[in-house]
């Protein structure tokens, strides 16, 4: 499955953060051909193998250790708050498997410096999943994006395509096993 860089959609939590921080905001976008809602999205992203490092690094950096059942506690509903995020809003359609989520991430005692989108979509017709990736960042003063901040956009784009990737194929493991 191929991640491709993708327009966000109008609409959507992403959207209207990035209509009140416009600073950076980017989407990423692969399709799975997995029906898929989003807890188990959340629970694949959260607990994929690039994003277990990034727990690591996180919990070095002094936000804690973070556990498989911390994961499945925020996809589920049961929490509000995992490792650097916290949850803002989230979406979903009772009956249906689509829905969105917004975390905001940041200091733990400080105000949140940019947020963490997930959407899962699934059509109903082939039962494939599109699965979104997004992430905004707010800039100190503006709309303008710190030189140190600017330079590590690439980095950030590559990194954002690897997880998701990994989260694709985390989802197909799982649900097919």
């Amino acid at each position: 499955m191929m991640v491709r860089s993708t327009e966000i959609p109008a609409g959507s939590l992403l959207a209207d953060y990035q209509d009140r921080h416009p600073a950076y905001a980017d989407c990423f976008t692969v399709t799975t051909p997995v029906s898929a809602d989003l807890p188990a999205f959340m629970r694949a992203f959260f607990d994929s193998p690039v994003f277990r490092l990034e727990r690591r690094v996180l919990a070095v950096i002094g936000f804690g250790p973070s556990t498989a059942e911390e994961v499945a506690a925020l996809a589920e509903g049961r929490s509000a708050a995992f490792t650097a995020w916290r949850v803002v809003e989230r979406r979903e359609n009772a009956g249906e498997r689509d829905g969105e989520i917004l975390l905001e991430f940041g200091p733990k005692d400080g105000p949140p410096r940019g947020c963490t989108w997930l959407q899962a979509a699934c059509d109903a017709a082939d039962g494939a999943t599109a699965l979104r990736f997004g992430s905004g960042v707010r800039s100190g003063k503006g709309a303008r994006l710190s030189p140190l901040i600017s330079a590590t956009i690439p980095l950030h784009r590559f990194y954002s395509r690897q997880l998701l990737g990994s989260a694709e194929r985390e989802l197909r493991r799982r649900l097919s096993a």
